[in-house]
């Protein structure tokens, strides 16, 4: 039975393993400036944003993928990893807060889920967490 189990366990973490190594070499083929495009495109339409609100989105977006991708590419731990994560998505997401009204923050906080699953299935899985989602 313990065979079995162990067996069983390291299945399940080599298909983890491989999984998250796909996603990552996914995320090392992003060519920045198209990706924040095109999500910029997305969120500009989708919240009718002006041009002033879409010029800063598009900085957000652009400086907050700069900064995940060497995060992405270190030796740290899986959870330090998250951890910093975790705090550069809040740190552009109160960002973001700041440059949307009230009634396009909620229209964000509602369609963000769709936008990236959209993203996810275009790009692949983005790891460790690194969408703006809570």
């Amino acid at each position: 039975m313990k065979i079995k189990i162990l067996m069983f366990a390291f299945l399940l973490m080599a298909i983890f393993t491989k999984s998250e190594a796909q996603s990552i070499s996914e995320f090392r083929k992003l060519n920045i400036p198209t990706k924040s495009n095109r999500l910029t495109d997305s969120i500009h339409i989708m919240l009718s944003l002006n041009d002033k609100q879409t010029q800063q989105m598009h900085q957000i977006i652009t400086d907050g993928l700069t900064e995940i991708q060497p995060i992405v590419h270190s030796d740290k731990s899986r959870y330090s990893k998250w951890r910093m994560l975790k705090g550069i998505r809040n740190k552009y997401q109160s960002q973001v807060k700041t440059i949307l009204t009230k009634d396009q923050w909620a229209k964000w906080e509602t369609e963000k889920k769709a936008l990236i699953a959209y993203y996810k299935e275009q790009i692949g899985n983005i790891p460790l967490r690194t969408s703006f989602s809570n």
